[in-house]
């Protein structure tokens, strides 16, 4: 870990220090930590921890003036897009339909107490999937245009979430039927996650958000299940936000266990309160913590939080890099010759219009193009710090993904996003 990652770790801390961190920082760290806290997406919680008067003066006043600006940006973004929602939450509710707030324009005015202080993207709102093409459709009204074409049905296992609004100059918008996506869906309480759910007024009469422990169980989900921690520091300083209010502690258990959750929802806790020093009370942490978990994953995972944003390398060609001989060879030939239903699947395969063995060698051609240079470079070595990270995360996929019954219950291999599935190799 770098000087500049422990003076933000040491800076997103609910308690410590950073004093002696920030003296010995040089003003290539000051520049790398200005790089992180983009990276991560925590700015506005740097800059609010370095404007404290008992730190300020160790801090280059340039480094203050930019961040200050890119703060205030942020902040001005976010009270646009929560004018935003309030438009279209009075919109949905015109034609009946309910609409509960997700994630960053949740905690921001709920939790962070400052729209400014929490970083976003997009605004992501979720409603019931009978109402989810509607909702989409009327949103578009406001100026919105769709990224992509509509990739299944609402309620489709495969898939949580209609394709992604855009408008110019307004942060994007992503209309959601469920807090998940894959087999893991099956796990989710849809019912009751809109039972439990509370009014949220900041976004006006008519909108809701998800209950404390609800919140908690889907921001730890998102950032271990759906992304494999990629989203660096800032889904802790999320999760030690919302763990600052009262919360059920038996029932979020129970329902992180009764959806097979708990893996990822331990570890993300544990991070928490390691790194962030949330108070996260050790008997929820005993309650949910698996049979025979090392500290070597936690080391892992604290390793992959740390270090976002990632190298380019996915699992597959970290495994091709890693093996030897016959076992590299044959990774090889079935990444080359996969089924015929998988080829069928490629995108720019067209195995109806030129045949099979045709589709066979244009795919070989296109892999080649897409990843022949990097897995040489992997394969002879120059990259193997990348290679060793790739397979980092590549074991806590898989042990995220086996649930105390061996079996694969969240299927992470059939998401939609996994790069994997995307890219090819």
């Amino acid at each position: 870990m770098t000087d500049a990652q422990r003076a933000l770790l040491a800076a997103l801390r609910r308690s410590g220090d950073p004093l002696p961190l920030l003296r010995s920082l040089t003003p290539d760290d000051w520049s790398e930590l200005e790089h992180l806290a983009r990276a991560h997406r925590v700015r506005p919680l740097l800059l609010r921890r370095l404007a404290a008067p008992a730190v300020r003066h160790l801090v280059p006043p340039a480094f203050v003036e930019r961040l200050t600006q890119q703060c205030r940006d942020i902040a001005f973004k976010n009270l646009a897009s929560q004018a935003e929602l309030r438009s279209i939450g009075a919109l949905l509710a015109g034609e009946g339909i309910p609409m509960i707030v997700l994630k960053g324009a949740h905690l921001a005015p709920a939790y962070y107490g400052d729209a400014g202080l929490r970083e976003m993207v997009d605004a992501d709102v979720m409603v019931r999937p009978e109402h989810a093409s509607r909702a989409w459709e009327l949103i578009q009204l406001r100026g919105y245009r769709p990224v992509t074409a509509p990739r299944c049905e609402p309620g489709a296992l495969e898939w949580n979430h209609m394709p992604r609004l855009v408008k110019r100059g307004a942060l994007g918008i992503e209309v959601h039927w469920d807090v998940v996506m894959g087999r893991g869906a099956r796990g989710t309480d849809r019912a009751g996650l809109w039972e439990r759910s509370v009014p949220f007024a900041p976004i006006g009469e008519s909108a809701r958000a998800l209950a404390t422990e609800d919140l908690i169980i889907h921001l730890a989900v998102h950032a271990s299940y759906h992304h494999r921690f990629e989203f660096g520091l800032r889904p802790l300083c999320d999760l030690a936000a919302v763990i600052g209010q009262p919360v059920d502690w038996p029932a979020l258990v129970r329902r992180a266990r009764d959806a097979s959750w708990d893996r990822g929802v331990y570890l993300m806790l544990r991070l928490t309160h390691d790194l962030i020093g949330a108070p996260v009370p050790a008997s929820a942490l005993e309650s949910l913590r698996p049979t025979g978990f090392s500290d070597a994953l936690l080391a892992d995972a604290a390793a992959e939080l740390v270090d976002a944003p990632r190298t380019d390398i996915s699992d597959r060609i970290a495994k091709v890099a890693g093996a030897r001989g016959w076992s590299r060879l044959r990774l090889l030939l079935r990444r080359a010759f996969p089924s015929g239903e998988r080829l069928a699947r490629e995108p720019e395969i067209d195995v109806k219009a030129h045949g099979l063995l045709p589709s066979y060698l244009r795919l070989c051609r296109l892999l080649l193009r897409r990843h022949g240079a990097l897995v040489w470079q992997l394969i002879g070595r120059r990259r193997r710090s990348e290679v060793n990270a790739a397979r980092r995360r590549l074991s806590l996929r898989l042990w995220l993904a086996t649930q105390s019954t061996g079996q694969d219950d969240i299927g992470h291999e059939r998401l939609p996003h996994d790069p994997d599935v995307l890219t090819g190799l």
